[in-house]
């Protein structure tokens, strides 16, 4: 079995766990029906690393799979479905085995299965599947989806292990006290909630006299407060000391699972939608109807088809009761939109169920998250038109098109008017993909009045293959939107795909102008970052275009509908701020293998890019080390005095020099004084041990004898970056380095008097603060300048500064942090971190997986059906939150827009006030900001007071009367430029202008809402 690929899998090995991806990659798969909701399955599983995949489907393909296959084009018509899905699918991941099978099934074919999914088809296939797998333990996954319907059903046999039911991070909480009574009460430290609930399991460790306690099996608890919890009898050990940690132990839960026969019967349901708590029993009903419906006329209902309707209702009232649990007051209607639409299948339904299903395919082979129990039913009716029953069935007739079965669900006219829709999404990353997937299939975009368009400036990297399904290895490097566009051309080659390489800021605004955005009709996000969400949300308030914005973390997902006149934006709510490390603990006093990491993080930046940047700076201009005072900033200048000029780095052996000094000064000197400072017997004010509580009594590190891989490792990645630093060639190895570094001699510690050791926040900002330069720069500028110029040009020098990347294993940057953190973790007694840790925490990685892009792109494309449809009320959207760890979604009404009374008009933050930039009295010109005034005062009866722009104040009656009196009469757009001394671009139609005033009768003030000045179109 070959090894995992941690380079390629980095971001699902941080929400699955390197356990997971290894029983992950001994797992064969079969996926029986090679649908469209099929060939999503697959690619998931694939992007997933499973160890193969058999394909199998004895159907060829027709032109309603052209819909949602999208790796099928009318040249595959008659086909066989499971052949061509495997030429595509095996090319999107190197380390899978792709089979295909367009025989019948057999017993052989099951052999060596460890998983089955089952793809739309009939209960009577499903039932003889399961007698072809009986006696095996073989998993199954069953997935039926049709048109705005679909179900997930799970049978993972009759005892199955549930390692991580939720994947969260086991809780740490630090102790106070622990009493050693019958009930065993735990108290935490310094107030700080625990987070446990009553059933969770904890182990101790730490724990200072109670030893026997750290080493007791997991123990469950019962939580009494907040902040405090019981563990039972805790008699039989000593009197608590000082210190020790709580953790949580997540314990295996044992689950039954019932046949699918036994599950019609019987079902056990998990709620899809809250809201509607009783539809699950319905969809059962009208999924079992269905196939008694088949099994009588041999097809389907035909699409909106009133007699197919009737019958299947009839069918439906015979069958409630008898076969399947009762279903009280049948809402007929509801089974009639089931048959008028059932006959259709939409690519967005299939991205849900896609993603939702190859998760459980993954809990069944890892034990990881908690698997659906056992039927999982989802219904998006909210999509189809208020008068979808009334509509003639006509309407839904095939065309002889690759949209036919989107047509069956929604109709020819809703199908004309995607074709012409312009589309902009902004990001081509992993939900930017799946977006694009999604809109292309749709079929949005193909006539010469539509187009999608997608921007995205960052480049393709190898980390991204695993869950951005549109790329592939020969991609790396180029531009993601355009090999997104290549390859979603392929999809749909009717699209009219126009990429774009930039970003969304100011300085694009020049390409994305008002007549890109006044044209645009939805725009999809697919960013990974607050301010670029929040300037597409300040956009669409002010063009007034719907927004759907999604974000993922790991297997968690979220939708947000925004849309004009009706629901809050992105920025009327905000996150909480991160929590952030207090300096003091940085610095002095770790107490989390966090802590380590980020000050390996700054460590790595203090030594190999700041100074670098500096120095590049003040050789452009001495200046730079000047602060705001006009004085020498004296931390910049230690900086470029300290890192640079170790007169002797001129070749590697210096480098190796400097990187033992390094270690001697951090790990071992820094640390020895502190104990000197702070011995293990001092006591606080209050008479209490200094090191107790968060404070951990550090160990200094003895060099050439502790964590000698460990020592290396940081001796050799940071000798090979100063290198890099200085433009120095290295091509020793690290054998070499090591046996150099051996010869290197270094003083032993001696401690300093009256040293200062910061112990709080204020502390470490105020530490090492002195008025001048202490004779740093005795010459001057100029003279510290020379000095610098002399010393680089004497010794040939190249000064590179290092931009930490941590997805080049070969750059050595995540080798050092690694090295570091662990030493300082080493000094602090704490746990050491991994590599894969280390990245994830020093490169802010963002946990992402495939099957939660997919799932989280089909619910946004399905309330872009909706935008489509024109429905003005929010009642018919939802926002979606979903975390398939626990199989969990939940759905609620965006929230409404706060509606504000200005004279007499209902305003909201997408209102604005429209005026014309002409002049009332020369229809030729521009209106001065005097006749702008009087516009306002005779429509509203306001006498602005100021008048401001972005962040530039245009004018304000605090103004001297000469310059009140000349912008007065000046036009507007002109006081625009001379204030942002910024020449107004020909591409720009509008200014956003905000004003305060007075009322005529003598108010205070007004609050105006935003003004939008159209500018005189310019020739």
């Amino acid at each position: 079995m070959p090894e995992l690929d941690e380079g390629l899998y980095s971001r699902q090995i941080y929400v699955l766990g390197s356990d997971a991806m290894h029983r992950m990659n001994r797992t064969n798969v079969l996926i029986h029906g090679l649908d469209g909701l099929g060939v999503e399955i697959a690619k998931n599983i694939i992007l997933g690393g499973v160890h193969a995949v058999l394909l199998h489907d004895t159907r060829t393909c027709k032109l309603p799979d052209l819909s949602t296959h999208y790796y099928l084009s009318p040249a595959d018509l008659g086909k066989n479905l499971a052949e061509i899905s495997r030429s595509h699918l095996e090319r999107l991941n190197e380390y899978v085995k792709i089979n295909s099978n367009s025989k019948p099934l057999t017993l052989e074919t099951f052999d060596n299965i460890h998983i089955a999914i089952i793809v739309n088809k009939s209960y009577s296939e499903i039932d003889a599947i399961y007698q072809l797998t009986g006696g095996r333990d073989i998993k199954i996954v069953v997935v039926n989806v049709y048109g705005l319907v679909g179900f997930i059903f799970c049978d993972f046999g009759t005892d199955f292990f549930v390692n991580d039911k939720n994947g969260e991070p086991c809780i740490e909480t630090r102790i106070e006290t622990v009493d050693n009574s019958l009930e065993g009460i735990v108290t935490c430290l310094e107030d700080k909630r625990h987070g446990f609930e009553d059933g969770d399991y904890i182990v101790f460790s730490e724990v200072e006299k109670m030893e026997g306690l750290n080493n007791f099996p997991p123990r469950q608890i019962k939580v009494i407060s907040p902040y405090s919890f019981s563990v039972g009898d805790l008699s039989m050990f000593s009197d608590f000391g000082t210190g020790g940690v709580a953790k949580q132990v997540k314990m295996p839960e044992k689950m039954h699972f019932k046949s699918f026969n036994e599950s019609i019967k019987n079902p056990s349901f998990v709620i899809s939608d809250f809201e509607k708590f009783s539809r699950p029993s319905l969809l059962h009903l009208c999924f079992y109807t269905l196939q008694i419906f088949v099994q009588r006329r041999g097809c389907f209902p035909r699409p909106h088809n009133i007699s197919d309707a009737e019958a299947f209702v009839d069918m439906a009232k015979s069958v409630n009761g008898n076969d399947v649990p009762m279903v009280d007051s049948l809402d007929e209607d509801f089974l009639r939109v089931f048959s008028f639409q059932c006959s259709g299948s939409l690519c967005p339904m299939f991205s849900f169920f896609g993603g939702f299903a190859a998760q459980e395919v993954f809990k069944a082979v890892t034990g990881k998250f908690t698997p659906i129990h056992q039927t999982y039913y989802f219904d998006a009716f909210e999509c189809l038109p208020c008068n979808f029953l009334e509509l003639s069935e006509s309407e839904f007739q095939p065309i002889n098109s690759r949209y036919d079965a989107q047509i069956a669900v929604f109709g020819k006219k809703f199908q004309q008017i995607l074709s012409e829709l312009n589309v902009f999404i902004v990001g081509s990353g992993a939900i930017g993909c799946e977006h694009l997937k999604n809109i292309a299939m749709i079929g949005a975009g193909i006539t010469h009045k539509g187009s999608v368009t997608i921007t995205d400036m960052d480049t393709v990297e190898r980390s991204n293959l695993n869950r951005q399904f549109l790329f592939r290895s020969s991609d790396i490097g180029k531009f993601k939107s355009e090999a997104a566009c290549n390859a979603a051309h392929t999809l749909n080659p009717e699209v009219k795909f126009i990429p774009f390489v930039h970003r969304m800021g100011v300085e694009t605004e020049k390409i994305f102008n008002d007549d890109f955005f006044e044209k645009t009709h939805v725009i999809l996000n697919a960013l990974d970052n607050v301010e670029a969400r929040t300037y597409m949300d300040q956009k669409c308030l002010f063009y007034q275009k719907p927004l759907l914005e999604s974000g993922t973390l790991g297997p968690k997902g979220n939708v947000q509908v925004i849309l004009p006149n009706l629901t809050e934006s992105y920025t009327s709510s905000y996150d909480p701020p991160e929590k952030t490390i207090p300096m003091c603990t940085l610095k002095n006093f770790p107490y989390l293998p966090e802590h380590t990491i980020q000050w390996a993080r700054d460590l790595f930046e203090g030594s190999f890019t700041q100074w670098p940047t500096l120095l590049k700076n003040f050789l452009d201009n001495p200046q730079s080390i000047l602060n705001e005072r006009n004085a020498v900033d004296t931390d910049k200048l230690k900086i470029l005095k300290t890192s640079l000029f170790h007169k002797d780095t001129v070749s590697f052996e210096d480098c190796i020099k400097w990187a033992k000094n390094i270690v001697k000064v951090q790990f071992r000197d820094e640390i020895e004084q502190l104990i000197h400072s702070f011995p293990k017997d001092r006591l606080t004010q209050h008479g209490v041990p200094f090191w107790s509580g968060t404070k951990r009594y550090p160990s200094v590190f003895e060099i050439g004898r502790s964590e000698p891989e460990l020592y290396k490792c940081f001796i050799t990645s940071a000798a090979k970056l100063r290198a890099s630093n200085f433009g120095i060639s290295c091509n020793w190895s690290d054998e070499k380095i090591m046996d150099f570094e051996k010869t290197i001699v270094i003083e032993k510690f001696t401690p300093k008097k009256n040293f200062f050791v910061a112990v709080t926040d204020s502390e470490v900002a105020n530490q090492g603060r002195v008025d001048d330069d202490g004779g740093l720069l005795s010459g001057g500028t100029e003279q510290f300048y020379k000095e610098v110029k002399d010393f680089i040009t004497k010794n040939a020098l190249v000064i590179n500064d290092i931009v930490f990347e941590k997805d080049d294993d070969t750059n050595h940057h995540i080798d050092f942090i690694y090295a570091a953190s662990n030493l300082r973790a080493f000094n602090y007694r704490i746990p050491f971190s991994d590599k894969l840790t280390v990245k994830l925490i020093a490169g802010k990685i963002v946990p992402a997986i495939a099957t939660t892009t997919a799932a989280i792109s089909g619910l946004a494309c399905l309330e872009f059906y909706k935008i489509v449809s024109g429905y003005a009320d929010v009642k018919y959207f939802r926002n979606s939150f979903l975390n398939l760890a626990l199989a969990f979604s939940t759905f609620s009404e965006p929230v409404k827009c706060k509606i504000n009374k200005f004279r007499g008009l209902e305003t909201s933050i997408w209102f604005k006030i429209e005026i014309d930039a002409i002049s009332p009295t020369n229809p030729q010109s521009e209106c001065t900001l005097e006749e702008f005034f009087a516009i306002v005062k005779e429509r509203y009866g306001v006498d602005i007071d100021m008048v401001s722009h972005g962040t530039s104040l245009l004018f304000g009656t605090f103004m001297d009367a000469r310059k009140r009196t000349d912008k007065l009469f000046t036009p507007v757009s002109q006081i625009v430029e001379s204030v942002t001394k910024k020449k107004l671009e020909d591409h720009v139609n509008w200014l956003l202008l905000d004003c305060t005033s007075s009322s005529m009768d003598g108010e205070e003030e007004v609050e105006i809402p935003p003004i939008l000045y159209r500018l005189v179109r310019r020739s």
